[in-house]
């Protein structure tokens, strides 16, 4: 996107890797550089629409943050090991209920969107069930093929090739339909747990601050770049996630919502990252 963009805007466009506390660092250098339009963040659901819940001396106010377009979309995978007799999620909660303790899963970060979804299927179901936080899911993956923890809720890419080798099962998708190339996983509301049904995002933002002329100017920019065939080509390479061009007002309702659940979410089951 960022040469494409670079041709259809007549300036050169830098990516910038900024990681660090989940999305915080760059919702940070966003709102600490000009507010020009000269510098955009690309930004999830976690410093938007659940860090805020969750950390009080956050660098940012979230009021600061206005949405240009969404970029892309993906769903979460619950994920077993081989080993586990469960081929369902109901059965997978069955299971847990009658353990001694815990069955461990694999979450990168206490509070999270996993995270936020399996407590709430914890609820729903009586499953009984224990965070572990990893510094990343690849590490949880491979020890769930040790034998260390059990399960996993988050993204794909981490577990496709494992399930694929036999060596983990992935029982359902968060998502509102079926994967194409998973068409035999069921979505979380065909296995009849339908709360935890979840799209996340990652989306433009810049600041509140920049004046509304030049968002609709970046906005064009960004969706026509997500429209065309060099960039659709290359998202194509990862088929889990979908290119999700969107108007700032659609971006925005979708980012009000997710906080708005999340949100909800933290409050009911008390999480905190303390």
């Amino acid at each position: 996107m960022a040469e494409d963009m670079s041709q259809r805007l007549g300036q050169l466009v830098v990516v910038d890797p900024r990681p660090g506390s989940a999305g915080v660092v760059a919702a940070a250098a966003l709102l600490n550089a000009p507010a020009d339009g000269y510098t955009i963040a690309l930004l999830g659901t976690p410093p938007v629409a659940t860090l805020p819940h969750l950390q009080r001396n956050l660098p940012y106010r979230v009021e600061q943050l206005q949405p240009v377009t969404n970029v892309i979309q993906g769903a979460f995978y619950l994920t077993v090991t081989a080993d586990t007799p469960a081929t369902n999620i109901r059965d997978l909660a069955t299971i847990t209920r009658r353990s001694p303790s815990p069955t461990l899963f694999v979450v990168v970060g206490i509070g999270s969107s996993p995270h936020l979804l399996m407590s709430v299927f914890a609820r729903h179901s009586g499953a009984n069930v224990e965070p572990v936080v990893y510094r990343s899911e690849s590490l949880g993956a491979a020890d769930m093929i040790s034998g260390r923890v059990s399960m996993l809720m988050g993204t794909l890419v981490p577990v496709l090739d494992f399930a694929r080798e036999g060596k983990l099962r992935i029982l359902a998708t968060t998502a509102p339909q079926r994967l194409g190339i998973l068409p035999e996983v069921p979505t979380v509301a065909e296995a009849g747990f339908p709360e935890i049904e979840m799209v996340y995002w990652n989306g433009i933002f810049v600041s509140s601050q920049v004046p509304r002329h030049l968002v609709e100017q970046l906005n064009t920019a960004l969706v026509t770049s997500m429209r065309s065939p060099a960039v659709i080509a290359a998202a194509a390479k990862v088929p889990e996630l979908q290119l999700a061009p969107s108007t700032p007002e659609a971006f925005s309702a979708v980012v009000r919502r997710d906080r708005e659940r999340l949100g909800g979410i933290i409050r009911e089951y008390g999480i905190t990252i303390e």
